[in-house]
């Protein structure tokens, strides 16, 4: 590592021994990219989460503890289900909430479990996150009704990437609910779902019943949408909405 870009002073930084690097690593840190790797943790959940929060593991205070540290990405890096409930635990731990504001969790292995865990945590009040990448993680339905449920509650986020999961015409429908009244979050991409006509459809109904609505950018590429069903869509969610899309992504 380069003394001086952690520690800030390159002759301070020869002076500073155990606790002090520590600190200041923590308060300087604002970025954290390690994606492409092998990162499945050996974590125990279900004996950590009778323990106090000063038993729990050191990347989870690494997480918890770090208030300058705000982008974290784990792309393509082998994670499970487990590992998804290991990110949220990082993101809220007991109260102990991260200042993390850019989280990358794509082309991983959370499926519908780690979607769970991961909208539980920022369904409580003290979460900052922004930015959510979850693509290519196979959630499934029931992910996307864990991350529906989330978004009628969080009130950070700003963008959620739901890129290729399997959401299908179901999930759609659970996140036509969220989009009812969700009046934070500016940009949803999900495509590459299977959507098709229905599922489209439900979430330009959710557009245009929520005049309060910040959804302003919406992916929805390879989702076997037919030309009639994009000209219905652009009716509803652009054309007879209150407060109408100004970005919408169409492919295939």
């Amino acid at each position: 590592y380069d003394n001086e870009m952690w520690y800030g002073d390159e002759t301070d930084a020869r002076k500073m021994f155990g606790e002090q690097k520590v600190k200041k690593f923590h308060s300087c840190l604002k970025q954290f990219l390690l994606g492409k790797t092998n990162m499945v943790s050996n974590i125990h959940l279900p004996s950590l989460k009778h323990e106090p929060y000063d038993k729990y593991p050191q990347f989870i205070k690494f997480l918890c503890e770090n208030p300058a540290l705000k982008s974290f990405t784990l792309d393509s890096s082998y994670l499970n289900k487990n590992d998804g409930e290991v990110m949220a635990l990082g993101l809220n731990a007991k109260d102990h909430f991260s200042k993390l504001q850019i989280l990358n969790l794509s082309k991983n292995g959370l499926r519908k479990e780690g979607a769970h865990a991961l909208a539980a945590a920022l369904s409580v009040k003290g979460i900052e996150l922004k930015h959510l990448d979850i693509s290519g993680n196979r959630i499934g339905v029931s992910g996307a009704k864990a991350f529906a449920e989330m978004l009628v509650k969080n009130d950070s986020l700003r963008v959620l990437n739901l890129f290729s999961n399997i959401i299908d015409v179901d999930g759609a429908r659970a996140l036509k609910n969220a989009l009812q009244v969700n009046t934070t979050l500016q940009e949803l991409d999900i495509g590459l779902n299977r959507l098709r006509e229905k599922g489209v459809m439900a979430l330009a109904e959710g557009i245009s019943l929520n005049p309060k609505s910040a959804l302003r950018t919406l992916g929805l590429r390879f989702n076997f949408i037919s030309d009639d069903g994009m000209l219905a869509f652009f009716s509803k969610a652009v054309f007879g909405a209150a407060s109408p899309l100004h970005h919408i992504y169409i492919k295939g």
